[in-house]
């Protein structure tokens, strides 16, 4: 459909503000495009416009006949928009209707996990593993939040599905690979979980994008040009956006943890990698996200410009998190993009949470990330990556010491109070009874982390790093 390739072609030149104000006028006209709006809903997820991603699916709805299948495309809409109990409410009275439908299944089981419901969560997804054995992301998931050391049997099931799979289905092949390594490693069999972790590895390294050379080029020159000296060209936003707290790091470096711990506080309404700052700036290229201080000294009006991506990211963040509470981003890219957040946001704090790089060089390496992430397929990208970004996390320390509180992961599980206490006296709040652990928090989890942060605080996770060593030093 022309409609859909005109806006496509939009998203592709970096107009954001035109592809939006394209789909928007679509939804006002209420345009004819029946089973094409899901396509359009997708589209918008893809901007981060999860608003108009659910109106999209809604009227998808009023003009398509109502099938199973529809409810559950807009049910995964829903869920992929971050509203997780609208797309529960929309799923789980299809399980009744079709009880061994593994699609319905999966996303009901998924949401519930992602709630920390891992009880109903269990239920669902046992029941699709039941049904559809080959499904790896199913088997993955449940993987997640389930201690293989005492389910023996569930341990048994997985070990007995291998002969489903084929290397025709790559996908579904490494997510089993992936969910074997995690069983395997709570069995403490270390050197049979890296085999099936490097499997499951090699299926995707040969689709990997990530350049090692020009990914160290990149933050070479990002440290370059975004100097001291070169940050004076970029003036301060003059939007007083004041509802967002960053958190920077490396994947697997407690980031989620710290996240999740933040939102038990009354004065935070919500955590999460949002994505929101990425589409703020999605007009840049790569070379002018680099030299962003060149980039603004050839805008006709630096001044407008900064103030624009200041109000996409307050825009998209308001729609996501409504309220006038704070907001922890901790989007992956914030680490690239920290030199224009800390100019786009100027009253904005930040906090850096470091862990052992050999311990998230392991924890990365028994990751299947859910997307965006090729540098996790080999065990030298990986490396590159993490010093790359530390690389460029110690510079932002020297560029905004004032602004950037960096703790150690180390010190958050073992010291907890400590620590929140010099995190809350950092952001500028009064620590709560209830903001010390990541337990009863309602901010859903949407990383891979989900199995890890639903309970209190401990130091179960250096514990198994530590007892890993042996093999890990082998491997990196």
């Amino acid at each position: 459909m022309a409609f859909l390739s005109d806006i496509q072609e939009s998203m592709k030149a970096r107009r954001r503000t035109e592809a939006v104000e394209k789909i928007r006028h679509a939804i006002e006209k209420k345009s004819p495009l029946k089973t094409h709006w899901l396509m359009l809903a997708k589209m918008s997820l893809g901007l981060r416009e999860v608003t108009l991603a659910t109106e999209c699916v809604d009227i998808m709805r009023q003009q398509t006949q109502r099938t199973v299948t529809s409810d559950i495309q807009r049910a995964g809409i829903y869920a992929e928009a971050g509203y997780l109990q609208r797309a529960l409410a929309t799923a789980e009275p299809l399980t009744l209707q079709q009880p061994d439908n593994p699609s319905i299944m999966h996303l009901c089981g998924t949401a519930r996990a992602q709630l920390g419901d891992f009880s109903l969560a269990d239920r669902y997804l046992r029941k699709v593993v039941g049904l559809a054995p080959h499904l790896g992301i199913s088997w993955l998931t449940l993987a997640s939040f389930t201690d293989f050391s005492e389910d023996i049997e569930l341990f048994q099931e997985l070990l007995d599905v291998a002969d489903k799979y084929s290397e025709d289905d790559p996908i579904n092949w490494m997510h089993y690979h992936y969910a074997l390594g995690k069983a395997l490693t709570d069995r403490e069999r270390l050197e049979d979980a890296v085999k099936a972790y490097e499997k499951g590895a090699k299926l995707m390294a040969q689709q990997s994008k990530y350049k090692a050379a020009f990914d160290k080029r990149f933050v070479t020159d990002l440290q370059t040009y975004f100097s001291k000296q070169g940050m004076k060209a970029v003036p301060e936003s003059r939007v007083k956006y004041n509802r967002a707290i960053a958190i920077l790091g490396l994947p697997r470096s407690g980031t989620t943890l710290l996240g999740q711990i933040l939102s038990n506080h009354s004065a935070v309404v919500g955590a999460g990698e949002t994505g929101a700052f990425g589409q703020a700036c999605a007009h840049l290229s790569p070379q002018d996200t680099m030299n962003f201080p060149a980039f603004m000294g050839r805008h006709g009006d630096a001044q407008a410009g900064i103030d624009m991506i200041t109000e996409t990211y307050q825009a998209l963040t308001d729609v996501r998190y409504p309220g006038s509470g704070y907001v922890v981003d901790k989007s992956l890219n914030l680490n690239r993009l920290f030199g224009i957040w800390a100019k786009a946001v100027p009253q904005g704090k930040a906090i850096y949470i470091r862990r052992k790089p050999e311990h998230i060089a392991w924890s990365c390496y028994k990751t299947a990330f859910r997307g965006g992430a090729d540098w996790s397929w080999s065990k030298e990208s990986i490396q590159t990556y993490i010093e790359n970004e530390i690389s460029l996390l110690t510079h932002w320390e020297k560029c905004f010491p004032d602004r950037i509180l960096t703790i150690s992961y180390e010190d958050l599980v073992t010291k907890t109070n400590n620590v929140m206490n010099r995190v809350y006296e950092h952001i500028g709040l009064e620590p709560e009874k209830s903001s010390y652990s990541p337990k009863g928090s309602r901010n859903p989890v949407l990383t891979s982390s989900l199995g890890q942060v639903s309970a209190d605080v401990n130091d179960e996770s250096i514990k198994r790093a530590k007892a890993a060593e042996p093999i890990f030093n082998t491997v990196f």
